[in-house]
């Protein structure tokens, strides 16, 4: 949701409110993978738990950087305090899934916000609160 919320204000000439740190990592899978994943899963008669991710950490400053430049926006940061509770990063274990399908997802974070914006540009609601 943090995605849709700093392409709605880089749309508006807002901050990008980052929650703690700009530090802070997060795995970003697109949904196409997920889905891909998913099936993949079912084809395989795969039962339990199994992280569904990249395995690859991007601070949000960087993903920041990518929704600015998608947008044309100046990269104005706002860093505001975190609930106590937020993880400061994340990262799935991508082994189970590679084992299992021999598939893991890999997101192009350019294409990924480039289709989002897009897609709010052309009037489909951009976040998940409107």
């Amino acid at each position: 949701m943090a995605f849709s919320r700093w392409l709605d204000a880089a749309r508006r000439g807002l901050p990008l409110r980052i929650f703690g740190s700009p530090a802070r990592t997060r795995d970003v899978t697109d949904v196409h993978d997920v889905v891909r994943a998913l099936g993949l899963l079912v084809e395989f008669e795969v039962t339990g738990p199994v992280n569904i991710g990249t395995g690859q950490a991007h601070r949000l400053d960087d993903l920041a950087r990518v929704v600015a430049e998608i947008t044309g926006a100046r990269l104005e940061l706002r860093v505001v305090p975190a609930d106590p509770d937020e993880v400061s990063h994340t990262r799935a274990d991508t082994t189970l899934l590679r084992r299992l399908t021999g598939f893991v997802p890999h997101t192009n974070l350019r294409e990924l916000f480039a289709r989002q914006y897009a897609a709010a540009q052309a009037g489909a609601p951009i976040t998940a609160d409107r």
